[in-house]
C-alpha cells in the first residue's frame, strides 16, 4: 500500500472541492474558519483510512497533518492579509508545503505499519487524486494567471475569485478531459469538452478573449499533466 497516495488523496480532497466558498470567506473573516477547515480535511483522513484506525501510528499522522495544515493556513492568512497580496506564488509554496508534511507522514507510515493490501487501489486512488486535481485546483491558477494578464489596474482593483456557477463548467469539462485521456481509445474524445472554454462567458475582469485562451491553456495542460501522473502509476 502506498501511504502517499492514501494522504495526497484525502487532502485534495479536503482543501479543494470540499472548502468552499462559505468556508473561505469564513476563513478570512473569523477564527473559526481555519480549524473548521482542517477539522474537514482530517475527516477525510479518517474516512481513508478507517481500516486502519486501530493503529496508533495512523492517528499520530492524522493529527501532525492536522497541525502543519493549521500552521501553513494561518501563516498564509496573516502574510496575505499584512505583508503581501496573495498570488500563485503562495498558492505554489503553500500545497508544495503540504505536499513535504504528507512525505513525511507518509514515509512513518511505510515505516511503522505493514504493507497490506487496502480497500482502494492503487490506480484509483491516483485516478481519483488527478480527477479532483484537474476539476478543483485549477481554477485558483487560473484566476491568478488572468489577473496577471489583466494588468496593475484590474488587480488594484480587487476583481474576486469566480463564484462556484461560474468555476462549474470549467470543473466539468476538466474532469471529463481528463478522465477521457486516462481511459484512453474513444474516450480521448472527451478532450473536446475544453473547448468550452471558448465558448461559455468567462468571469475573468474584462471578459477578453485572452482570458479564454488563458483558460483554455491552463485547463489543457493541467488535465494532461493529471492523466500523466495516473498512467505513470497504471504503468508501476
Amino acid at each position: 500500500m502506498d501511504y502517499f497516495q492514501l494522504l495526497l488523496l484525502a487532502h485534495v480532497i479536503g482543501d479543494f472541492p470540499l472548502q468552499t466558498d462559505s468556508l473561505f470567506r469564513l476563513k478570512q473573516k473569523s477564527a473559526w474558519g481555519v480549524p473548521l477547515h482542517v477539522l474537514i480535511c482530517s475527516l477525510v483522513n479518517v474516512a481513508l483510512f478507517f481500516p486502519l484506525l486501530d493503529r496508533p501510528a495512523v492517528w499520530l499522522v492524522i493529527l501532525f497533518i492536522a497541525l502543519v495544515h493549521f500552521t501553513l493556513d494561518r501563516t498564509k492568512l496573516f502574510l496575505a492579509l499584512f505583508h503581501a497580496r496573495d498570488g500563485l506564488g503562495y498558492f505554489f509554496i503553500d500545497q508544495g508545503l503540504h505536499l513535504i508534511s504528507l512525505l513525511g507522514g507518509a514515509w512513518y507510515l511505510q515505516a511503522t505499519l505493514p504493507q497490506d493490501s487496502y480497500w482502494l487501489s492503487s490506480w484509483l486512488t491516483t485516478t481519483l487524486t488527478a480527477l479532483v486535481i484537474a476539476g478543483f485546483a485549477a481554477p485558483p491558477i487560473i484566476h491568478y494567471l488572468q489577473l496577471g494578464l489583466a494588468g496593475k489596474t484590474a488587480r488594484l482593483k480587487g476583481h474576486a475569485f469566480p463564484a462556484f456557477r461560474h468555476r462549474l463548467p470549467g470543473i466539468l469539462s476538466r474532469l471529463l478531459a481528463t478522465l477521457g485521456l486516462i481511459l484512453g481509445g474513444w474516450y480521448n474524445l472527451l478532450v473536446l469538452t475544453l473547448l468550452s472554454a471558448l465558448i461559455l462567458p468567462s468571469p475573468a475582469p474584462g471578459r477578453s478573449p485572452r482570458y479564454r485562451h488563458a483558460e483554455l491553456a491552463v485547463s489543457a495542460a493541467i488535465s494532461f499533466f493529471c492523466a500523466l501522473f495516473a498512467w505513470y502509476v497504471r504503468a508501476r
